[in-house]
């Protein structure tokens, strides 16, 4: 259909499908990955341990048995051979997927498919979401009008497996499951995955013709962290080499005809999370986010990993030694920053909660921004965009209003139930007041988090690219080498020492 609509000032091509045929054909299609599952088992090898900040079997030099390490390996080489073959009729064209659902994440995800929009970008877009938090017709009717068309998600519980392979509450799989499964389910054969939390300021759709992308049909973004994969991993998934950094999940980019076993697979490691999020990472975000990168090394396909940096965005706070007798300004980032293949700032990832509360002031003049300080570079944010009139946080509050104000909103959280997979809001907070008193203003204020502490995250022992706009002290190197080197060594001595004493009850 050619019809047009408007929508913010922006022609936007209608684009309607026959959503019933779509979500069935999903339906069919996710049952036979979930067979797949069933027939090649599920947590059948445990891992040695979690890993924490305070206790990591891989620090400590723990390494799995052979025999798990074959049998995990042979798990996944089963799911991929019993797995469906890329559907030759399925998937057409390009679009955007985002994850939605409750109060928690539909607020963001509006902010989203707004803000894309102002961008310029056409793109159909789906949004996927939990059986328990569908929209109701009036959202969905809301949400069409920029161009979103609703699917709801499959169910994703493995079923009529026997009770001595898992409990009920084993084979209620991962919430990060959701997200690979949309992206397998939509109808799109090229995708644009955005986080709901993730706003772009430019146009994603340039993506699909950079040379990276043409090359390989994958696009992947680097985290902070350089990788803490345990060495088991590249055994188990028998790959050559490992990469030397951890991903970040909130934008990717594929051609899914051209990655489809790598999709899969990365489906397969989020189910076998048990295992695999301990063998991605320590303890510094775990979750889906490694899965991608790992999948396509696994089905020997190619990914080409952004060259720019992750960066952050955030506020710049005072802190204070214990006695309090000196102070100083230290930047805390609450958003991270990701870039287009030509370097330029892209997508502003808000992945630390509070994510956009709609417990907003009645004025702009009243609202606490948290995007202020651009690192590295320790830049203004509103003098580093190329379009120096646009304010995104002024664009982003009118938006929160807006939807504040929309009837559709309070009727669709009135509809959710308790126990929600997309979070667990589920009351519309007061806001858009504000009352003067002596002193001035005051009411609900958009809240702000305190952000990542990038020195604290250091002096646990992560390092990465977060050190290039991240000062340390000699105090914090030396925390560094206790919280590494140290525990490591004795992670080990403590190992050595209940070796000792097992042979010491065998011998007597």
């Amino acid at each position: 259909m050619d019809v047009q609509m408007m929508q913010d000032g922006l022609l936007l091509p209608e684009w309607r499908g026959n959503t019933k045929n779509m979500d069935a054909q999903a339906a069919v299609l996710w049952g036979r990955v979930m067979t797949a599952v069933q027939l090649s088992g599920y947590n059948l090898v445990p891992p040695p341990g979690a890993r924490g900040a305070s206790k990591d079997w891989v620090r400590d030099g723990v390494r799995m048995q052979r025999e798990d390490i074959m049998r995990a390996q042979t798990q996944w080489r089963t799911f991929l051979r019993e797995s469906p073959a890329y559907p030759a009729e399925g998937f057409s064209g390009r679009g955007i997927v985002i994850l939605a659902g409750g109060l928690t994440y539909m607020v963001p995800a509006w902010v989203n498919i707004h803000m894309l929009r102002r961008t310029g970008c056409t793109l159909p877009v789906e949004m996927f979401f939990p059986i328990k938090e569908l929209p109701t017709a009036a959202l969905e009717a809301a949400l069409s009008e920029v161009g979103v068309v609703c699917r709801p998600l499959p169910d994703l519980q493995l079923q009529d497996f026997p009770p001595s392979n898992a409990t009920d509450t084993e084979t209620d799989l991962s919430g990060f499951t959701m997200k690979v499964a949309a992206l397998i389910l939509s109808r799109f054969q090229e995708v644009i995955f955005l986080d709901s939390d993730n706003v772009a300021i430019e146009d994603p759709e340039i993506l699909f013709n950079s040379v990276g992308y043409k090359q390989t049909g994958a696009l992947l973004w680097p985290d902070y962290w350089h990788s803490s994969a345990a060495p088991d991993l590249q055994l188990i998934l028998d790959v050559p080499s490992m990469a030397d950094n951890t991903f970040e999940s909130g934008q990717m980019v594929f051609d899914k005809k051209r990655v489809w076993q790598g999709l899969l697979l990365a489906a397969f490691f989020n189910m076998q999370s048990n295992l695999y999020y301990e063998l991605f990472s320590n303890f510094m975000g775990k979750g889906d986010k490694e899965s991608f990168a790992h999948a396509l090394r696994a089905a020997r396909l190619h990914y080409h990993l952004l060259e720019t940096p992750v960066g952050s965005l955030g506020i710049s706070k005072t802190s204070c030694s214990r006695d309090q007798r000196s102070c100083w300004q230290e930047f805390a980032g609450n958003t991270m920053t990701q870039h287009d293949t030509d370097g330029k700032l892209m997508f502003l990832h808000t992945n630390l909660s509070p994510k956009w509360s709609l417990a907003v002031p009645a004025e702009f003049a009243f609202y606490n921004r948290r995007w202020q300080v651009l690192e590295p570079g320790n830049a203004t944010f509103l003098t580093t965009l190329q379009n120096p009139l646009r304010d995104p946080e002024a664009e982003i509050y009118q938006i929160l209003v807006n939807l504040r104000c929309a009837d559709f909103l309070e009727l669709y959280v009135s509809t959710l139930e308790s126990d929600q997979r997309m979070g667990a809001q589920k009351q519309m907070p007061l806001g858009l007041k504000a009352f003067r008193s002596i002193g001035g203003w005051t009411g609900s204020f958009h809240p702000l988090n305190n952000g990542i502490d990038f020195r604290r995250a250091y002096v646990w022992g992560l390092t990465g690219p977060y050190l290039h706009f991240t000062p340390t002290s000699i105090g914090d190197h030396f925390q560094y080498i206790k919280n590494t080197w140290g525990k490591a060594k004795l992670g080990r001595l403590h190992r050595f020492w209940n070796w000792v004493k097992f042979w010491r009850r065998r011998l007597h």
